[in-house]
Formats: structure tokens, sequence, C-alpha cells
């Protein structure tokens, strides 16, 4: 009896162990455990998307199939170590507007995605509700969120109904590949009600838990096992820890969001604080980080200091946002700000390897401390210095760069994975490989092919920005178990191996087995992920090529040139004088990759321009850099300008008129523009029409760079839209001319698309058919317009030509920090930027937000400009870089009456200090040592390198609520156009501001 007891108990013990195997569940102090050993979860892994979305549509545009892209891409999460994946699903995409679930392509992928899973021991984070998209995304769709604004389903009782209908079929829905109902599958760990909710002003706290439980009971409902996580957006925190759910969920993007370009500076001094800081309001609630990344950030040394941070707040499951399906990799056209994968990105997702092995080994509730250049914390470490984030153990040596730490035992090696060469491995390639040990004396090799990276991947756009390449290089493994004669078997055949001489041998990237012995091996059953690769690999010659934005003109330029199949490489260096360009000379120059130091023979030159070509000797050039695709192409006049009076046909030139009237005057070969606004309505827009073409007698297939003299004759500043118009839309810009003549110089990227044109690229100049000179309200907005006057003199082009611009500065005086293109390439919420032209002519970067208060309205904006500061100190010696900063900016609105300035050193000490605006242009001076260290930031504790222009990586300025908080309702705009030094006593300086 006492038998069939036991074994009864047994038997109930296994089924009740065999039921909870793979769950997880929240214990009374918040942390997440496994129900079958209790020991506490700790998954690391990435957001993942091929199921929906950009990257659904991406896949499907080029014609593969989506389950085979969703196997490639899970053989390089386990390639790299995994564990986790989170979906917010596009519930757009498969729901209809009274909350019911939609069996579709998108549910049957995610069905896929999740039986994937579950075959390679991996869990899955699911939130249902995403909201986000749009026609812009997911294309048409027929859902509750197309129907809902996001605050009216968080805050209406009817859609509150018509989410939980939706939670609770989607809960029970069931996988038609595993046969298990979402809410009994072990695979998913968590569900995430909703991504980022939003909620109207003043929504009570009280609501909010009430929507959470509303939310979480619908899941329930659905039987689902899993523990219910709520998103932390919008510091709801007090609100959540009162809800009936499990844990909360926070994101972290310490470098911000869309820069419009690769940011090379130093930035592991930004990493301080999740949106998951310590709050005992969900003390009692697991903690999971359901998005972040170093966005814009190509540096392999951020990732293991984020998982570290993470487990000191406690954080147990973390998910990057977002790893690019291999086939979409090569142009990161997706989320731009994000980018990273295994065949694309080797260095960074080397270093968040190595992350997924520092987040499950470290402690739960340690310490982080910030620091600017590195970090260690046996066995791992992370260096801006080296670029290198580092895991060494007795058995693991990883490494994204030449490693610092030696292995401690070679002999004991059983994972060598790295980029570059180490004390094990010399490969010369710029993939990554993974050496792993099989048996005694045999070892796994994975080499990832060579790339060639010839467009910033950061920059947005479709296009192509990396080539993978048919390379061959020499492999040196220095292993004891191997030998100097080791054999190297190519994977899958394995027929025909290579021998080691002096432990090297040549090979190309691919998938091998490397033996100690000459004879073919009998190999044990491998582990092991599949190699993945592109097939397709780039022969065609590339070249890419940067130079400094300045330079003294008594100093060499410095041109750091990369390509390949190069056979030669010319240079065009053109020197011009600027604003006129009436002097223009060319000189061809041969370069060599790497860097060369060219010095321009016009010394008194305003500019230099230099564009490259690969080509063959005798031969037309089999490559070309830049091209008008490139991020930082600058355009100028291939030859002097020449006058195209011709070609504008005033007299049929037309008005066109609303609420504003304007007057046409010809005279003696000039057009005088007169406005005035009418008496009883709102000025709204007024301008001339003028038609023109541009095909007579010099082509412009490709843009051409245009002059205007335009003279204001009044005391006060005018403002002119200039626009160029054919059948499919325009291109044009805003002028603010200040009293006086102003040559403008308006060059192919000064020119943005207008009136419903897709893109600057589907303009065609051969079909211009007017040229149109506008002024209305949205030029001036809150100020009257009054009487306005300008007179157009000259009309000049020239064909324009494509080149990387240094400006070449005679005094530390010219030295202009401030490049307006990429900060209005970037993305400010709820913002709009534009480059226009300052008092002096300059371009000038143009932002303005609809105010601070209300929906869908940010707290502030900031913006971030690079400072070379350093090497202007190593070009004027004699210069002092640690006296004041010269900023010319304006208000355009009255109520913009000051800014925020703050310097960024580069151990990421803060200095700041607020200025006033007003809406003339002015020179504002700014002592830097006036500046106060701006401990509020939080970015790093105690003060470190006093400001000085020299230490500074980064001016970033910002403006917000908190400036103006009497008209924060209201419209802000501004302008800024330069940034200088100035070395001598200026004007009375600004007085010392206090910072919290």
């Amino acid at each position: 009896m006492r038998t069939i007891w036991f074994a009864l108990l047994a038997g109930l013990a296994m089924s009740l162990w065999g039921e909870e195997r793979g769950f997880a569940s929240v214990d009374r102090n918040g942390v997440l455990r496994w129900n079958d050993s209790g020991e506490e979860v700790a998954l690391f892994g990435v957001n993942y998307y091929a199921p929906f979305t950009v990257d659904f549509a991406g896949i499907a545009r080029k014609g593969l199939d989506h389950k085979a892209v969703m196997r490639q891409d899970m053989a390089h999460f386990r390639r790299l170590g995994l564990d986790c994946l989170r979906i917010h699903c596009f519930d757009r995409q498969f729901s209809r507007e009274d909350g019911s679930f939609v069996e579709n392509i998108h549910v049957e992928l995610l069905d896929d995605l999740i039986a994937l899973c579950g075959e390679v021991g991996f869990h899955i984070v699911l939130t249902p509700i995403a909201w986000w998209g749009g026609k812009t995304w997911v294309g048409d769709s027929a859902g509750f969120s197309d129907v809902y604004p996001m605050r009216q389903m968080t805050s209406d009782h009817q859609a509150w109904a018509i989410q939980a209908k939706f939670l609770k079929a989607f809960a029970e829905h069931r996988n038609r590949r595993t046969g298990k109902r979402y809410a009994e599958d072990p695979t998913i760990v968590a569900f995430e009600c909703i991504n980022e909710p939003l909620y109207p002003n003043d929504f009570p706290d009280s609501e909010v838990t009430a929507y959470i439980n509303t939310l979480a009971d619908a899941l329930r409902a659905g039987g689902a096992r899993q523990p219910i996580f709520f998103n932390s957006w919008q510091q709801r925190n007090s609100a959540a820890g009162k809800a009936r759910i499990d844990g909360i969920t926070g994101s972290y993007y310490p470098t911000g969001l869309v820069a419009g370009h690769a940011l090379t500076e130093p930035v592991l001094g930004t990493i301080h604080a999740s949106t998951l800081s310590p709050d005992a309001a969900v003390a009692a609630k697991a903690k999971m980080i359901y998005e972040f990344d170093a966005a814009d950030t190509p540096g392999a040394y951020m990732y293991p200091a984020l998982a570290k941070l993470f487990r000191a707040e406690g954080v147990q499951i973390a998910n990057q946002f977002q790893y690019d399906p291999m086939v979409l990799a090569g142009e990161n056209g997706n989320w731009q700000t994000h980018h990273l994968n295994l065949v694309y990105t080797p260095q960074k997702a080397l270093s968040f390897a190595i992350a997924a092995e520092a987040f499950r080994r470290l402690p739960r509730g340690g310490r982080y401390t910030p620091a600017a250049e590195a970090i260690r914390f046996p066995p791992f470490l992370v260096s801006v210095a080296g670029n290198l984030s580092e895991y060494v153990t007795a058995t693991h040596y990883y490494y994204t760069h030449t490693p610092q730490t030696p292995p401690p035992d070679p002999a004991h090696l059983e994972h060598v994975w790295g980029y570059g060469d180490s004390a094990i491995i010399r490969w010369p390639g710029t993939g990554a490989y993974f050496l792993d040990r099989i048996g005694k004396g045999i070892w796994r090799l994975q080499i990832y092919p060579d790339l060639f990276v010839h467009t910033d991947p950061y920059s947005g756009g479709n296009d192509s920005k990396i080539a993978v390449l048919p390379t061959r290089h020499p492999l040196t493994l220095n292993l004891p178990d191997l030998g100097e004669t080791y054999t190297v078997w190519p994977l899958p055949a394995a027929d025909t191996p290579v021998r080691a001489s002096n432990g090297t041998c040549t090979l190309e990237s691919g998938d091998y087995w490397v033996t100690a012995q000459p004879t073919r091996p009998s190999i044990p059953d491998d582990p092991l992920p599949p190699y993945i690769a592109p097939d397709k690999r780039d022969d065609t010659p590339r070249l890419m090529a940067s130079v400094p934005a300045q330079n003294r003109d008594t100093i060499p330029i410095p041109v750091t040139i990369d390509a390949v199949f190069a056979p030669r490489i010319e240079a065009s260096l053109t020197s011009c004088d600027t604003p006129s360009f009436s002097r223009i000379t060319h000189e061809t120059l041969t370069l060599q990759p790497g860097i060369n130091r060219i010095q321009p023979h016009d010394r008194t030159a305003d500019r230099a321009f230099l564009s490259f070509a690969i080509k063959e000797p005798g031969q037309a050039p089999l490559a070309l850099f830049p091209t008008a695709q490139t991020r930082d192409v600058a355009w100028f006049p291939a030859v002097p300008f020449r006058s195209r009076w011709r070609t504008l046909d005033l007299d049929r030139l037309s008005t066109l008129s609303d609420g504003l009237t304007c007057r046409p005057v010809k005279e003696g070969g000039a057009l005088t523009l007169t406005w005035n606004g009418e008496s009883g309505r709102r000025p709204i827009c007024a301008g001339v029409r003028i038609p023109c073409t541009f095909t007579d007698d010099t082509p412009y297939d490709a843009p051409p760079v245009i002059r205007m003299t335009i003279v204001n004759p009044t005391p006060r500043e005018a403002r002119v839209e200039v626009g160029f118009a054919e059948e499919r839309g325009g291109l044009g810009c805003d002028l603010y001319l200040p009293p006086g003549t102003n040559s403008v110089i308006l060059s192919p990227g000064n020119l943005q698309p207008r009136w419903n044109l897709k893109s600057r690229d589907a303009f065609r100049w051969t079909k211009v058919n007017s040229l149109s000179l506008l002024t209305g309200a949205w030029l001036w907005k809150n100020q009257a317009i009054g009487e306005q006057r300008i007179t157009l003199t000259a009309f000049d082009m020239a064909p324009a030509q494509a080149g990387l611009a240094v400006a070449l500065c005679h005094t530390a005086a010219d030295w202009n920090f401030l490049d307006p293109r990429p900060l209005c390439q970037a993305w400010y919420p709820a913002s709009r930027s534009c480059q226009v032209f300052d008092d002096r002519g300059r371009p000038a970067f143009h932002i303005e937000t609809d105010g601070f208060v209300g929906k869908n309205r940010p707290d502030s904006i900031s913006w971030k400009v690079r400072c070379d500061g350093e090497r202007l100190a190593a070009q004027f010696p004699e210069t002092r870089t640690d006296t004041a900063i010269i900023l010319h900016a304006r208000a355009c609105d009255p109520e913009t009456t000051q800014l925020e300035v703050v310097l960024v050193n580069r151990d990421n000490t803060p200095w700041g200090t607020v200025i006033p605006l007003t809406t003339e242009w002015q020179d504002i001076r700014i002592p830097l040592d006036r500046l106060t260290f701006f401990r509020h930031w939080k970015m790093i504790g105690n003060p470190g390198l006093p400001a000085d222009l020299k230490n500074t990586i980064r001016f970033q300025f910002c403006y917000g609520r908190w400036l103006y908080p009497e008209t924060a309702d209201r419209q802000h705009s501004l302008e800024i156009s330069a940034i200088h030094l100035e070395g001598e006593p200026g004007p009375a300086p600004l007085p010392r501001k206090a910072t919290p």
C-alpha cells in the first residue's frame, strides 16, 4: 500500500512539475522566478518584427519567404547566445473595429515565430496592442486602433471593452503550429498589455489603474497563466503599482533617438538610469526593459554597460530595440536609428552577445557607477578607447576588438568569439568569427563575410548602405590542441581540406571544422546553430572618404579614404571663394587608401571641395564619391555662374493672392515685388509665379546651383519662399532677408520637397516650368507682415558638382562649430526643422514647436552639435579655447525669450547656462568660466573637467516648458547660424545662473 501511495505521489509531482515547466511567476517580493526550479528569471534578447509592419513589408518587397527569413534570423539569435524575443504586435493588422481577432498572414507568422522559439528553448514576450503605425507603417488596415486615438483608447470606457474583447481572444488563440493556446504556452514568458500608452491631460491615477485592471483581467479571462506586465510610459508608476498586474516595463535610450547620422563621439558616460530606476510605488512588481538601445551609435562598448545598469535596477528581462532581419540590414531602412545584425554590424553584435552573458551572470540589485571612459567588472570590460567589450574566463574569450586581457590558459578555452586580432586568432577580415570546441582537437569555425560601409547606416532611406564582399585572408590560430599544421574542412561537404603551415592558412568566410589531425574526422553531434550569411557578394569598386568640416588654411587637409577593388583613386580638389564663387580652381590628385594630407594651392580661398573617383588607368570612372545620395554631400558650381535672366519669362508672370496683395514692377532688368496686407483679413499668402525653363542651352539633368541677388530696400527683414515647380511637385526653401543687398546661393541641399513632391530625388530639373516668390503667414507666424518689398536684380545658374566641403579658416574666429545640415535631418518630437539663412547670408538651423502644453506636446526639445575644439586648439595653438564662445542666434517668436546652452565634456560632465534671446539676430557672448555644472542632468555624479572647448565633445541646446512658464502653450521657434570662439574681451558677460 505504501508503495502504491508513494507511486501516486510521485506521479502527481511529475504531473504538476510537467505542467509548471517553463512557466514563471512573481513572488511576494516582486521577483520573477521559474515555477519548476524557483530560480530567478534572467532573459536577454531583442525586439523582432518580421511578422509585422515595416519589416514585414520590406521582406515582401524583396519577394522573400517570411518564414525562411525568420529561421535565418533565429539561427543568428542562437549564435549570439540570446534567449528572449519581444514583439509589440501591430494589432491594426489583425483586428477589426469591434475588437474581433482576425486570423491572417500576420498571425500565421507570429504562430511560426513562437513555435521556432519553443523549438530552440527561447522565450518570447508578447505585447498584443501596439496602436502605433497607421498607413505609413502598416498600409491599409481596419482595426480598433484605426478608430480611436490612443488617448481616447486609454480613457474611453467603450474603447476599454473593445480592447478587452481583443485581448481575451488573443490569449485564447490556438497556435496552428504548436496546437497550444497562447494562454497555455510556456514559450510565452509574459504578456505586456499595451505598448507605450498615452493618457489625456490630467487623467487621474484611479482611472489609469482601472484601465490597467481591465486589460489585465481580459488576458486572465482568456486563460493566461503567464505573468502580466504593464508599460510605465508617461511615468504612471503610482497607478501601475496599485493595479492587478505582476510586473512593470520600462525603456532606455541614453543617446536619444534619430540623430540622422552616426554618433561617433564617446557616449559611455550617458548611461545613468533607465525609466525603471528604483521607485517605491512599483517595488513589489517584477521589472522588464521592453526596449533599449544605444541608438545611432556604431560603437561596440555600450551593451554590457547597459546590461550592468539594468541588473543594478532589478531588471529580469531586457530586450533591445530592434534587431534587423539579415535580408534588410544592409539598408537599415526600417527603424533607421537602430542597427543591429550579426552580419552587418559584427562588432555591435559581439558586444550584444557579451551583454547577454553579463545580464545572466550579474546579480540582481548590484551597483552601477557611471563612467565616461571604461568600466571593468570582471570577467567583463568595456572601453571607449579600444571600441571594446570583453568577456574573459578560463573557458570563454569574447571581444569586439583587440582585447586588453589575455586568456588565462589557452589550453582550457572552449569558445573564442571575436573581431580582429588576439593572442588566439589573427584574422584581418571585417566580419565576426566564432571558434567553438567540439571535442579534443576538433573545433567548429564560423567566419562571417567582410563588409564595406559606403553610406552612413543611420542616415535613413531604403538604399544600400553596406556591401558584402568576396574576399580571402590569411588565418592564424594559436591553440595548443590544434598545433601549427591543423586542417580546415569546409562545410557542408568537408571534402576539400586546407592544411595550415606554421599556424596559418588562407580562407574565405564560411563554415568549417578545424582538426589537429589531417584525416577526415568522425564529428560528434554538433549542437551549434547553422552558419547563415548572404549568398550574394559584391565586387563592385567602392570608395568612402571623409574630410574635416574645417581646417586652418596653412595646414594640409587630412583626407581619409577607404576603398575596395580600387586600381587607382583620383581626387578632384576645387578651391572657391564664397559666397560669390567668382574664382574657382581645380586640381587633380592621385591618392591612396588611408590618410592623405593635401594642401590647396590657393590659400586665400574660403572653401575647398573634394570629390573622388576609382579609375582604371586611362579609363572612365568605375565609381564616384560622393554622389547625390551621400549624406554629407555639399554642392558647388563646377564653373563660375552665368546669368540666366532669359530663362525667366517676366512678361508672362502671374500673381496669386489670398488675403494679401503683391504688386510686381519690371524695371531696368529687375523685378520689384511689394506686398501689403489687406485690412479685415488675416494675411495668408501672396506672390508671383514666373514661367521658366532650364533646357535651352545648358543641360540640367543634375541639379544646378542657383544664385539670386535680392535687394531689401526697407529697414526691416523680408521673408520669402523661393520655389521651383514641375508637374509632380516642387522644391523650395525659406529666405529671411535682412536690409540691403543679399547674394543668396541655393544648392540642391538647401531645397526641400514642397507641394506634395515625394522626395528630392523625384524632382526633374529638365521639367521645371516656373519659379515662385511668395510670402505669407507661415513665414511670419504670429508676427504682422505689414509692408514688405524686395527687388530681384540677378538670377544666375551653374551646373552643380558634388563634393565634400572643408571650410578654410584663416583665423580662429573663422571656425564655426555649427553645421545646420545634420540638425535638419534629425527627429524632434512634435517639432519642425529646416535650413534657412541668417542676416549675413549664412546657413542657419530653424526649429519650431507648437508649444509644450497639451496633447502630443513634449515638455522640452533638445539637439546636439558636435564639437571639434581639440582640432581647433591644435591648429591655432596661439588661441585660448577656455574664454568664451559666441552664439549667433535669434528667436522667431517673441515668446521664445531664452535658450539653454550646455557644453558636454569628454568625461560627460555637462556645463551650461541659460541665455536670453530677442527676435533680432545677435552675437551672444557666453564666457566658459561662468558656466555651471548641471548636476540635475545626472550624467556624472561629480564635476570633472572644467568647461573648455579642448575637452568638449558636443554642445547641447534645449528649450521647453520650464523656460517659458507663462507662454508654454504657445508656439516657440528660434534659429542658430554660428558657434564661434572668442579669445579677446567682448561684451559684458552673462549673469551667472544657479541650477538645481
